[in-house]
């Protein structure tokens, strides 16, 4: 009787993660070509080295071949599909089956991906797929240093792709380098020079060189002679203008109430991160991976993405929830590397008996419930919408 009623809460919070993965796609498929993603995705390099170049690039010389509109929905919804299939499977590999369901269904984590549809289509998949291929290779590298085979090149060619789809992202990239630095213990000068550089020219033309009036100009006339009705939606208004010129400073920290309810509604989210690295004893965990110094490094690491890029685009709920996502992956890697290394996790004693039950599901769906709003970054003191199905 228990284990019917576990598997038919769990495939009711599967059918509400998946109803909300296929209205975005229905959302994103019916708004080409002028919806806010595909005017993002359609910068291209061909007018000159812009944001968000390489798919925009590819996209543009493939319009006269290929139906664009289809192609790429079912691209982007198969890199959907898999990167959550391995991402629900490497959490179940390392963790409980209790913490697979709470981490894939928190707000601030992988379900963020899913629950508006305005991000379904960004690149963000792309390069978040691309960093955990880095931290994954990296791992691999560091539990069998005799089997690296060609592992750093495939390191090097993901950091290559993610700074060219998208070379603001690079700043996500921190923790992955991270891993990447313990891995290369032999040449740590060659590796941090090489690591610096990638990050110095992804602050070079992420925020100086976004092209200029004329260069949005000839991209849009570029756009318009393979689809005639593409216009200036999406990413595609901000080129060639200053930053400051379109971003709010902080309305949310402009007022008391609004300031204390994204406070309260992050903390909430943040909850089951925060758990997993209580009962793990992640510091313990990762201070026997990578050292006490690179330890306190790495929180830093895990920050430094949503303060920084908050000051640049005022994104606070998609940039933190990305960095969470980061540092979730990293926080995996590193108990999967001590647990190979020690043989076990070093749960505390308290939480070794965790498992999937009906009151942590049942909680764990009234949290999802409380927590969706931050998906479009909405304070919850504000007008209550329960999932986006019901828009």
């Amino acid at each position: 009787m228990r284990q019917s009623t576990d598997n038919f809460l769990a495939l009711s919070l599967f059918l509400l993660f998946f109803a909300n993965f296929i209205y975005s796609v229905v959302y994103f498929y019916n708004d080409f070509p002028n919806g806010y993603v595909w005017g993002e995705l359609f910068i291209k390099y061909t007018d000159g080295f812009v944001r968000r170049g390489l798919t925009g690039y590819l996209l543009y010389h493939a319009a006269n071949f290929l139906n664009v509109h289809i192609v790429w929905t079912a691209f982007i919804s198969l890199v959907y599909i898999l990167f959550f299939i391995k991402a629900y499977s490497f959490i179940r590999e390392n963790v409980s089956y209790f913490f697979t369901i709470v981490l894939f269904f928190s707000p601030a984590l992988l379900a963020f991906l899913v629950k508006d549809p305005d991000l379904f289509g960004r690149k963000d998949i792309l390069f978040l797929a691309l960093l955990a291929i880095i931290m994954a290779k990296a791992s691999t590298i560091i539990i069998s240093p005799e089997k690296q085979g060609k592992a750093w090149l495939t390191i090097a060619l993901c950091y290559l792709v993610a700074f060219l789809i998208h070379e603001i992202t690079l700043f996500f990239a921190l923790l992955p380098a991270l891993l990447v630095l313990r891995a290369n213990e032999k040449h740590t000068l060659a590796t941090v020079a090489a690591i610096g550089a990638v990050f110095l020219l992804s602050a070079l033309f992420a925020v100086h060189f976004q092209g200029t009036a004329a260069m949005r100009e000839a991209m849009f006339h570029d756009w318009q002679a393979l689809i005639p009705d593409f216009t200036t939606q999406g990413g595609m208004r901000f080129i060639g203008k200053d930053l400051s010129s379109h971003a709010t400073p902080f309305p949310w920290l402009q007022n008391g109430n609004l300031r204390l309810s994204y406070i309260a509604a992050w903390l909430l989210a943040l909850l089951p991160l925060g758990l997993l690295m209580y009962v793990y004893r992640f510091h313990t965990a990762c201070t026997d991976v990578l050292g006490r110094g690179m330890t306190w490094l790495a929180y830093g690491c895990a920050i430094f993405p949503a303060v920084i890029l908050t000051f640049m685009i005022n994104d606070f709920g998609r940039t933190i929830s990305y960095s969470c996502l980061m540092f979730l992956f990293f926080a995996l890697h590193i108990l999967r590397i001590y647990r190979d290394r020690h043989g076990d996790l070093p749960v505390r004693p308290c939480f070794t008996q965790l498992h999937f039950a009906n009151t942590p599901v049942l909680i764990g769906s009234l949290y999802y419930l409380l927590c969706w709003k931050l998906y479009h970054y909405v304070p919850l003191s504000m007008e209550p919408r329960i999932i986006s199905l019901s828009f």
